[in-house]
């Protein structure tokens, strides 16, 4: 495991005693509450639906397409991991799109899901897929695709650990971006940019930091509290791991025609005025929501409409798409 100096250890306990005194939610739960509660909805949708379907698809009792299909419809209902984004649900489908041997893609992907047996094998499952990826990828270029359809190798480490935690979520913490971006904000690790090394790095890591919260509290932190703590600080990577923030209009001084109207006079005594034809945004009703890379956020309208914005990144640039 990871050793940290006092430095570190200090600054981890302090995300942890944040964590731990965050404010009740707008349900009234405290964050532990909500998140134990979302964290069993993943057990059981780990052992209920993933799991029976990572199984039938390692028997070949469904073939590659249907396992695709399966999992994707899975994330889709149960919004848990952030696994529909650009690393889970899209890197899949960008791989058997650009992949011209289906036997070879099945064969690749059956062996990399795998639970490994020792963080030896884990790392070299990640560079084993690292290097078909990028050789698939390279094809997909030379013969005339897009570079943009290319699936990008930085999506391996999050991709497979995704399933391999589906296994055992006690050994193998999901690569999180968001979680890696905390760690190394807060100088508790840095990647060094061998992707398969820097997971078993971030494993150890997190095992560390599991027995150092226990430690300090009268609670038994698993990798999943230790995922909890580093998402307060960094924002969640799934829609459903933040408790919704809800507003009104009302909470616009009250209603938004008196922001309206101070805007006007704040215009006016500048000499300005409004125009025909102009939009006003009054302000937010909800305050401010920390998002980061990999974000997808979601704001919901009644039931009449929503925008979904996710906050991408592919390789060292970040996208918003909406």
């Amino acid at each position: 495991m990871i050793e940290l100096n006092q430095e570190q250890l200090a600054q981890a306990l302090d995300v942890m005693r944040a964590y731990l005194a965050a404010p009740s939610s707008v349900e009234g739960k405290s964050l532990i509450e909500y998140e134990s509660e979302l964290d069993s909805q993943r057990v059981s949708v780990i052992e209920n639906e993933l799991k029976p379907a990572i199984s039938s698809y390692l028997t070949s009792e469904i073939t590659l397409a249907e396992f695709k299909t399966k999992v994707d419809s899975i994330n889709k209902r149960k919004e848990l991991w952030g696994f529909k984004g650009i690393k889970g649900q899209m890197f899949f489908n960008m791989v058997l799109n650009v992949a011209d041997d289906l036997v070879e893609c099945d064969n690749q992907i059956k062996s990399s899901i795998q639970l490994p047996a020792s963080e030896t094998l884990a790392a070299s499952k990640i560079n084993t897929f690292i290097g078909y990826v990028r050789r698939i990828g390279d094809q997909h270029v030379e013969a005339g695709g897009t570079k943009q359809g290319r699936p990008n190798v930085a999506s391996v480490p999050f991709f497979l650990s995704y399933f391999w935690q589906v296994l055992d979520r006690e050994v193998w913490p999901v690569y999180y971006t968001n979680s890696v971006s905390v760690m190394t904000d807060l100088n508790l690790w840095q990647p060094t940019g061998d992707l398969a090394s820097d997971y078993i790095a971030y494993k150890s890591l997190q095992e560390t930091l599991a027995k150092v919260f226990t430690n300090e509290c009268s609670r038994t932190f698993t990798l999943y509290d230790v995922e909890h703590v580093f998402w307060f600080k960094g924002g969640k990577p799934y829609q459903g791991g933040k408790p919704a923030v809800k507003g009104t209009t009302g909470n616009v001084l009250g209603q938004p025609l008196r922001s309206l109207a101070w805007l006007a006079n704040w215009l006016a005594r500048h000499g300005e005025g409004l125009k025909s034809g102009q939009l006003v945004a009054s302000g937010s009703c909800t305050g401010m929501t920390q998002v980061g890379t990999d974000d997808l956020v979601v704001a919901k309208f009644g039931d009449r409409a929503q925008v979904r914005v996710e906050i991408a990144s592919t390789g060292d640039k970040r996208e918003v798409r909406a």
